[in-house]
């Protein structure tokens, strides 16, 4: 969708850890342990799960098997992949936009979902069975809210994340040991397992949102305000009461591309475009709404900085946004019923 930038929103946001973080190391796991040792008596030294890191496999190794693997696994540099934050916002999201949707006429997507008959088929399975028979149809216009942002197997997202990048040596490595239970004996059954994961650790990481719809810069806000909240949680071991956040420090940027600078500060999205042919085509060729010039919402403060020639940005404090984005409308009533996808007679 849309082959020219229009408008972008920048959050760097710096998280920190209040319980454990811990998202887990792929490359070691039971199968290394017994890899690289078959003394027991070593691999009850070793810890059974470690923070994912960029270590080499070799690093990796050697950590583990250091006589004292604490320090040694604690001195690896230790990041929050991109994949991890973005699937934890999406889903997220998901939950908060399904509490306001109808069940039996639903407009959120199950992306786990590929049974043809469920009314909430994934887009990806749905637009893919559309584009059977019905070529020439544009899938950002019949995907649901979350996917027109986060987008599908066949629809270009338009939301990125960073990988989060550990400030320093902020925080420090913690050991929590948990108990396998026999579930037919009710009883704790070998060795504990020694979990290595991260605490009050502070990572910074950027989300980057292009050619934009208010109704994203809405979602950004319901995103923000939760993680201020600490309703965000991260990583393994959720339900032990790992991966609880908080919102250490944020700086927020709006840019605009074109060659003179915008004559206001009010947030527009591709349907609200300037130009009214640009803003007639987003709208008949991707579905999407526009809001009625007295509805458009205007920021209070801040002053529009040339980046480039043809790049404008206005940073925005959190408190600006946090203020403008509850009078912007989700407009999820618009949102088109999700059985309606299959059927390319009703959207020629």
């Amino acid at each position: 969708m849309l082959m020219h930038p229009y408008n972008e929103l920048r959050l760097d946001l710096k998280i920190k850890a209040v319980s454990p973080l811990l998202i887990k190391e792929s490359r070691y796991g039971q199968a290394d342990r017994e890899r690289l040792t078959a003394d027991t008596k070593k691999r009850e030294v070793m810890p059974n799960v470690i923070p994912i890191s960029r270590a080499t496999q070799a690093e990796i190794d050697r950590a583990v098997m250091n006589p004292n693997p604490f320090t040694a696994v604690e001195a690896m540099p230790f990041y929050l992949p991109a994949a991890s934050l973005r699937g934890v916002c999406r889903s997220h999201l998901e939950r908060v936009l399904r509490t306001f949707d109808n069940p039996e006429d639903p407009r959120i997507c199950d992306p786990f979902e590929d049974a043809l008959n469920n009314p909430t088929l994934s887009c990806s399975t749905a637009l893919t069975e559309r584009r059977k028979t019905d070529a020439e149809f544009h899938p950002y216009r019949h995907s649901c809210p979350v996917c027109r942002l986060f987008g599908s197997t066949l629809q270009a997202s338009r939301i990125g994340f960073s990988d989060g990048e550990r400030v320093g040596k902020t925080g420090r490595l913690v050991q929590r040991e948990h108990v396998r239970i026999d579930r037919r004996k009710g009883s704790v059954t070998g060795a504990p397992l020694k979990f290595l994961a991260l605490e009050d650790a502070e990572f910074t990481f950027t989300i980057t949102l292009s050619n934009f719809e208010l109704s994203h810069l809405v979602l950004m806000g319901v995103m923000l305000g939760n993680l201020k909240g600490g309703n965000l949680t991260f990583g393994s071991g959720r339900s032990k009461g790992y991966g609880r956040v908080a919102l250490a420090g944020s700086a927020i940027h709006l840019r605009y591309f074109g060659l003179e600078a915008p004559a206001d500060r009010i947030l527009r999205g591709v349907a609200e475009h300037t130009d009214p042919r640009w803003s007639k085509w987003f709208q008949e060729r991707y579905g999407v709404q526009s809001t009625s010039p007295e509805k458009l919402v205007a920021l209070e403060r801040g002053d529009w900085k040339q980046e480039t020639p043809w790049r404008w940005e206005l940073p925005i404090a959190l408190a600006d946004f946090e203020a403008a984005w509850p009078k912007l409308s989700l407009n999820l009533a618009g949102a088109k019923p999700l059985a309606d996808r299959l059927v390319a007679q009703a959207h020629g």
